[in-house]
Order: C-alpha cells, then sequence, then structure tokens
C-alpha cells in the first residue's frame, strides 16, 4: 500500500499529488508501488530481502544526496510474539520515505491521532543531513 502525506495547518493529512507530499509510507508496498515512487523521486526503493540481508554496519549510509537508515523494531508484543522487523527510512529533500512490511504501534498511533497545532510538524523547519 502506498500512502502519501503533506502538511498542513493541522498537521499531516493524506494527499494524493506527488508534489505535495512530504511523507511517502510504502507498507507491504507491490512492485509497482516501489518502482512508482522510484520513477516519481528518483531514488531506490529497497525491496523486502535488501532490508534483511543489509548489515548491521550498512543500516546507515548517504548516497547521491539521499539518506538511507533501516532499524529492526520491534513488533508483535501485544499478541505476545514479539520479532524483530525491518524499516528503512529514506530522506531526501525535507521529504521521508517509509517502507515496511509490519504496523508498527508508533506509526499506526501517530496516524490515528488528531493532528493538532501543538503537536504538528508543519512548525518545524525541514530535515536536511549534512
Amino acid at each position: 500500500m502506498l500512502r502519501r502525506f503533506g502538511l498542513s495547518q493541522a498537521g499531516v493529512a493524506p494527499c494524493e499529488d506527488n508534489a505535495q507530499a512530504v511523507w511517502f509510507d510504502l507498507y507491504n508496498p507491490t512492485p509497482e508501488e516501489d518502482r512508482e515512487i522510484e520513477l516519481a523521486l528518483g531514488i531506490s526503493v529497497p525491496t523486502r530481502e535488501d532490508m534483511d540481508e543489509i548489515q548491521i554496519s550498512n543500516r546507515l549510509y548517504h548516497e547521491d544526496g539521499v539518506t538511507y537508515a533501516t532499524a529492526s523494531i520491534v513488533v508483535g508484543t501485544t499478541a505476545g510474539t514479539p520479532v524483530l522487523e525491518p524499516l528503512t527510512l529514506i530522506l531526501f529533500s525535507g521529504r521521508l520515505v517509509t517502507v515496511r512490511y509490519t504496523e508498527p504501534k508508533p506509526i499506526a498511533q501517530f496516524l490515528s491521532a488528531p493532528a493538532s497545532p501543538a503537536t504538528a510538524c508543519w512548525a518545524q523547519p525541514p530535515f536536511s543531513p549534512r
């Protein structure tokens, strides 16, 4: 699933336009969704296999103006079956792409929480890696 989010005075809001989106969330993406983002944004999206195979020492790297970070996150604690799953963050030009194959609780909570100016990230300057 590919979801796009833009910024508004109320916070993060779904949007359909790649040009307006600042967060692209790829959740169990299809090859077509991966390709769409790669073509639209000019970045490389790692596959599940890439994310699983990456060594700990290579989980943070910078390539062609794009920063990639892959973390192993714990999921399944509520069900009593905790496991580590990869989550990749891709940062570039004030935009974020998340690539994931699980539903981490913090992402679900963030997306379901009502936005307010006090918690909205629109008030912060865009992140720019050095």
